[in-house]
């Protein structure tokens, strides 16, 4: 688990691993995520987001 502060602001992503050996490792992001986990692409299929997303245009 990673958990970052930065002022008020935090951010946590958790990859889950289920306690059946035949089920599939999940992840658990924020919305605003998950435009980096399509480019990233991990080999972990099973995304899940939670809250509101939040996009900076540069």
């Amino acid at each position: 688990m990673q958990l970052f502060e930065y002022e008020r602001a935090t951010h946590m992503t958790v990859l889950g691993l289920p306690a059946d050996e035949k089920g599939e490792a999940f992840i658990v992001a924020g919305a605003s995520e998950a435009t980096t986990l399509q480019i990233m692409d991990p080999w972990i299929q099973d995304r899940r987001y939670r809250g509101l997303g939040y996009y900076i245009q540069t």
